[in-house]
């Protein structure tokens, strides 16, 4: 049985109210966030992600509809309350110079340590398993300007676990990270959800990411939201639809994009795993199509692994035998 949802949306459209105009980023959204699960809200620049993201985190006020947390409208919280409902983590680097990594976690505390901000025992102890939890207890006593990107990311993350909020939102989390560094944080987000039980909620455009590590995806447009598992979506055919554009092809097998080449020339391939993979790949970037099934004079023998050879057939030759890839694409290149 599915469990009741932590986030509402009723009838929602969100923008911005002008002096003398209303300018309306998207409308009559109607969509649900649950406990213990990654989710990933996907759109094109423009979409509106972030405008959602400040309208989901009480920042400014929807045009239209209502947002519910928790079983109680967002505008009927108290600021307090809502510091112990929602973290957030913005895109915007953390240029903070004069705090260390456990005093910026300790800011997480704020919500609970009254005016001066004193922290407690118990407060200690949460802002140390905060930073246990994101991996980063080596680096408590840095400087946070001496920091990288994603260890940064961590902090702030650190500090959002550190002021114990069941939803915690996050505005391109990955942006600024290399790739390991996006996996690794993507990765983290997942485990705090479904470990801690969180409602993790965030942007971005890390596609390939978000299919293969979310729960749910938003998918959204001008025209709305769709909502659902990246597996559903695929098989209906929404993702298709949603994304592809000219030269990007939708793989249905593994459920992701790629690049969609023009085909300038076909060849017979004959081998099996990894190694057939490899070359298939390799002349799909020279649009060369190739495939067991094509019918060819020439043709390229990957092998099965027995043998650390590729082995190109050209037509009426004699065949030549490559020790890699890069040699047998010099000699298919040459015609």
């Amino acid at each position: 049985m599915m469990e009741k949802p932590v986030i509402q949306l009723r009838h929602l459209s969100t923008g911005y109210t002008g002096k003398h105009s209303v300018i309306r980023v998207a409308s009559d959204i109607n969509a649900s966030v649950y406990n213990g699960e990654l989710t990933c809200l996907l759109g094109a620049n423009g979409a509106g992600k972030s405008t959602l993201l400040r309208t989901l985190s009480a920042s400014q006020p929807p045009l239209a509809g209502e947002v519910w947390i928790a079983g109680k409208r967002l505008s009927d919280y108290a600021d307090k309350e809502l510091a112990r409902l929602i973290g957030i983590v913005l895109t915007e680097r953390c240029e903070v110079t004069n705090l260390s990594v456990e005093e910026l976690v300790g800011l997480g505390r704020s919500p609970y340590t009254g005016f001066w901000g004193t922290l407690g025992k118990e407060d200690k102890r949460i802002v140390s398993e905060a930073i246990q939890q994101v991996g980063i207890a080596g680096l408590s006593d840095r400087m946070i300007h001496t920091l990288s990107d994603g260890e940064r990311q961590k902090v702030m993350i650190a500090k959002v676990l550190a002021q114990q909020t069941p939803v915690i939102l996050l505005d391109e989390p990955t942006a600024f990270l290399d790739f390991p560094s996006k996996v690794e944080m993507m990765r983290l987000l997942r485990t705090l959800a479904h470990g801690l039980d969180k409602t993790v909620f965030l942007s971005t455009h890390d596609l390939e990411l978000a299919l293969q590590i979310a729960d749910k995806l938003w998918l959204m447009d001008r025209q709305g939201v769709v909502v659902g598992t990246p597996e559903d979506l695929s098989l209906d055919g929404t993702l298709e639809t949603f994304f592809t554009r000219e030269g990007i092809a939708f793989d249905r097998r593994s459920g992701l994009f790629r690049i969609a080449p023009e085909y300038v020339r076909s060849i017979r391939l004959t081998g099996e795993g990894y190694r057939y993979d490899m070359v298939q790949k390799a002349l799909r970037r020279y649009a060369i199509y190739a495939d067991r099934e094509v019918e060819s004079e020439a043709y390229i023998d990957a092998g099965s692994g027995e043998t650390d050879l590729f082995v190109w057939h050209p037509a009426g030759r004699e065949p030549v035998a490559c020790g890699n890839i890069e040699t047998l694409l010099a000699f298919i290149k040459e015609k």
